[in-house]
């Protein structure tokens, strides 16, 4: 299968800013008589190609795991296994279920090739509600009346302040503020160019705000400065914190007022605005704009990618490049707990779209380097649990564990997870052992990881719970998958708060601690694997959790999310389970030291 979008283009290429197919040499050096030469532009590379190359890897053996899913998915319609299956490619052609969003005449690419998230896969927390062993928990059934989307979508709409009135700030705080924005959001979505945060830190300074996109941009940075001064510094008293929450609000609200600037235009600027939007509505824990104003920037990035930038001066492909990826991954992240959200085909078309370059964000090379790691660590992962839904939780061709080939790609999607891992520079890796790690920035992929290895053997879990006649011990691979995912579970619930949990996943990762938190309650529920959680710990998870998510709810001071208090609910209700189970948990003190013991990171070779 050819591959349509470039890990590595050619030094000419690269310059022309034309698409090259990595040829040796490439064809659009032999039409233009030009020499076709690799690695010797002033392009940062080493420690970024360790995952751009990472990146290839894992790719290179997508093929041979989409041909087992396809083998599967045929072998199981005509057994019968999967009634519904179809080859990997007619799951969203026209006429199947993704296919009602592509109006037009317009025909999906094949989801193996690119990282597809499939629409109504079957891996979100309210599909976990629906396993066999929760139909003896009415109180969890309950949940199941309404949905999270017609939650989200009933909940009192955003309402801006009528008197926005904006603070008078010093030199000294608007660049506070810039450089606050630099550390936090700029550094985990590398989208600002340090000149132009610059220019746009003098225009707030001299209150040079008239009614236009780039003083609408100006704004949403100083509400997402504000929002960061509030919450990275720990020694801030409540008192301040309260006050820099409103002085966001306020910038906010100014920006607001100047968004439609923004929706008229087809820029660089625009597509920002609509990207710094969506994250300030994520920090509200609003997730139905932030995919929205998400979805409007990435659609706008596809258009202006598409064009030709007759003036190299006016060449903004790596700014549109960045956003657009941005966009990817957080967008990415809601439709992983929405999946009944309608796609715009992002996620299909991102294999035509190149990876993160040379960008100058900002002003401390290693600071720079480590941001563009960051983003692309985050791609690469975001990516993998995309094919990791798709592969193994697609309502249509998902494969069943009772398929020959599951085992096979499962543990092919383990290793490719490890391979991400060991990929990681030194800067961002964070220990295998589970021991905190210094970084915010580590500690935060390795939650991502976590939920990441726990969705890759869940489905041992799912089929043990669906069996439970079965004795393991005669399955020893199912039985150590059961084991993983419950191990993994465990240690994604002793989360640490990092800024970007608060700042921008507060509403996803809820909802993450809450499927990790089920997923204990249904393996205790297992005769055969409650001997492996009988630990007392158990009653710690629940009112930790309470509080971190109480807290978490409300930091905005804005109105609570509906979702995030059903996240809570659903962990409360599991540790009311747990409660009920305390003459079966033993506080044995080296049951309490396996417990405390995150499960290695290496991949078991079941």
């Amino acid at each position: 299968m050819k591959r349509f979008r470039v890990t590595r283009a050619c030094d000419s290429c690269r310059k022309r800013k034309i698409r090259c197919d990595t040829g040796d040499p490439c064809e659009p050096c032999i039409s233009s008589n030009q020499t076709c030469v690799y690695g010797t532009d002033s392009l940062t590379r080493g420690k970024s190609d360790m995952i751009l190359d990472a990146i290839s890897r894992i790719e290179a053996s997508v093929e041979d795991v989409r041909s087992m899913v396809a083998i599967s998915s045929g072998s199981n319609a005509t057994s019968g296994t999967l009634a519904n299956s179809t080859s990997p490619v007619s799951a969203i052609t026209p006429g199947s279920q993704d296919a009602r969003h592509h109006t037009g005449g317009y025909t999906a690419r094949d989801p193996t090739e690119s990282a597809v998230l499939a629409s109504g896969h079957l891996s979100s927390t309210e599909s976990l509600l629906k396993w066999p062993v929760f139909l003896d928990h009415p109180s969890i059934l309950r949940e199941m009346e309404s949905s999270l989307l017609s939650l989200e979508y009933g909940r009192s709409p955003f309402r801006e302040n009528p008197d926005v009135t904006l603070p008078s700030l010093s030199l000294l705080e608007v660049t506070n503020l810039v450089r606050i924005f630099q550390q936090t959001y700029n550094f985990w979505f590398p989208t600002m160019r340090l000149d132009d945060l610059k220019s746009l830190e003098l225009k707030i300074y001299e209150q040079n705000l008239e009614p236009n996109s780039q003083s609408c941009l100006a704004l949403l940075v100083m509400a997402l400065g504000s929002i960061g001064a509030s919450a990275v510094d720990a020694d801030t008293s409540d008192d301040e914190s309260r006050r820099l929450k409103l002085q966001g609000a306020s910038c906010f609200g100014a920006a607001m007022k100047m968004l439609h600037f923004a929706h008229m235009e087809m820029s660089v600027e625009a597509c920002q605005c609509l990207l710094l939007a969506g994250l300030y509505f994520s920090y509200l824990q609003r997730p139905l704009q932030t995919w929205s104003y998400v979805n409007s920037a990435a659609t706008r990035c596809r258009f202006l990618l598409s064009c030709t930038f007759e003036k190299p001066e006016r060449d903004d492909r790596e700014h549109l490049t960045r956003i657009f990826w941005s966009c990817f991954v957080l967008e990415s992240n809601y439709i992983s707990e929405l999946p009944t959200l309608p796609q715009n085909c992002n996620s299909e078309i991102e294999s035509t779209i190149s990876l993160p370059g040379k960008f100058h964000s900002h002003e401390i090379i290693e600071e720079e380097e480590k941001s563009t790691l960051y983003l692309l660590a985050s791609i690469a992962l975001r990516r993998l649990l995309n094919r990791v839904h798709y592969m193994l939780y697609d309502r249509d061709i998902g494969l069943q564990l009772d398929s020959k080939h599951f085992h096979s790609v499962n543990q092919e999607l383990a290793r490719q997870l490890q391979d991400w891992y060991q990929t990681l520079p030194p800067s961002l890796q964070f220990p295998e052992d589970g021991t905190p790690a210094d970084d915010p920035h580590s500690e935060y992929l390795r939650e991502w990881y976590l939920s990441c290895r726990s969705v890759i053997y869940r489905p041992y879990l799912e089929w043990a719970l669906a069996n439970p006649s079965w004795n393991l011990n005669n399955n020893t691979r199912v039985l150590d998958g059961c084991r993983v995912a419950l191990d993994t579970c465990l240690s994604k619930l002793r989360i640490k708060q990092v800024p970007y949990t608060v700042m921008v996943d507060t509403w996803p990762c809820s909802l993450s601690l809450a499927t990790a938190m089920l997923t204990v309650m249904g393996g205790f529920c297992h005769p055969q694997l409650a001997i492996y959680l009988r630990r007392s710990t158990l009653l710690e998870l629940g009112p930790q959790l309470k509080l971190l998510l109480e807290r978490w709810a409300t930091i905005h001071e804005s109105s609570v999310s509906p979702g995030v208090e059903k996240a809570l609910r659903f962990i409360l209700r599991a540790h009311e389970f747990f409660e009920s189970k305390r003459a079966d948990l033993s506080p044995s003190q080296e049951e309490e030291q396996d417990l405390s013991s995150p499960y290695n990171l290496r991949t078991p070779q079941t």
